[in-house]
């Protein structure tokens, strides 16, 4: 079969183009867009077909919106399995002996605990990192991250989150707290879609990742959605990753024995401090 020819052709407003090449492509001239000479009636006649100069700056774009759609902020977008280093492990501090706090009686009991496993943090990040890369590479059931801020959960699910957009599953981020938001949201005058739409696709998404669970603002209505969010997904069995600082023991009784259910919800604590502390 004959090669057919191309011809450079200037794309029309709105296409994308490359910006100021540093040097002209010789196959497009620096336009990044080619038409191949067929005659008219030709299914290519008159159709743009991007050269392979922009061949990578295209599919950047497309995981770039993609991305987006699945509701990952941009410095999440990089957060991998690669670049989660459990060498790095910050060791929690020991709270005042005074002091008497829930969060602070957390962390003992967290601090105590990585001494009975006997094992180093490193090693213990390890395990964390292993368990979100198999569920990863096949979600199934409840996956449910616990630990203090800045631990690593955010980022184990976020990387969950990008394995699996890199290879063309749709999967839908979003901090609880915003959830909340985008569904009241749809009740403006002015919202662009419905409550209906937009609840059935955290419902429906074939992975969902719940970051933050716990720090939303507690009413009936709050409560109500989450169960009745888990709760469809618990029926269907469509996976979720969940990330919190501890059990969430204060929602509703119905929404913990779906996810205290463990059968069916794998619950790894991550014992480590804020690795954005580290530098202090």
């Amino acid at each position: 079969m004959e090669a057919t020819n191309h011809y450079v052709a200037q794309p029309p407003q709105g296409v994308f183009t490359i910006a100021e090449p540093k040097e002209t492509c010789p196959i497009c001239k620096g336009y990044g867009w080619l038409q191949d000479d067929v005659p008219v009636g030709h299914p290519d006649f008159n159709r743009l077909f991007p050269c392979q100069c922009i061949q990578g700056q295209l599919e950047a774009n497309r995981l770039r919106r993609v991305h987006v759609a699945a509701g990952l902020p941009p410095d999440q977008q990089s957060m991998t399995f690669d670049n989660f280093v459990p060498g790095q492990a910050v060791r929690l501090d020991a709270p005042d002996q005074h002091d008497r706090s829930t969060e602070a009686s957390r962390i003992r009991v967290r601090i105590q605990k990585l001494r009975q496993n006997r094992t180093s943090l490193p090693d213990h990040l390890d395990r964390a990192k292993a368990r979100c890369l198999d569920f990863a590479r096949q979600p199934q059931g409840f996956l449910t991250l616990l630990g203090e801020a800045g631990c690593g959960k955010t980022h184990l699910a976020s990387a969950i989150a990008n394995y699996r957009l890199a290879r063309g599953q749709v999967t839908q981020f979003s901090v609880v707290p915003d959830l909340l938001d985008h569904l009241r949201a749809t009740f403006k005058p002015d919202s662009g879609v419905s409550y209906d739409a937009r609840f059935e696709a955290y419902k429906t998404t074939p992975l969902l990742i719940l970051d933050d669970l716990g720090t939303e603002h507690e009413t009936s209505w709050a409560s109500e959605k989450l169960y009745q969010l888990i709760n469809y997904r618990y029926n269907w069995h469509l996976p979720v990753v969940i990330t919190s600082n501890e059990l969430p023991t204060h929602l509703d009784l119905r929404l913990q024995s779906r996810l205290f259910d463990l059968r069916r919800n794998c619950v790894f604590e991550i014992l480590a401090g804020d690795y954005r502390m580290r530098g202090r």
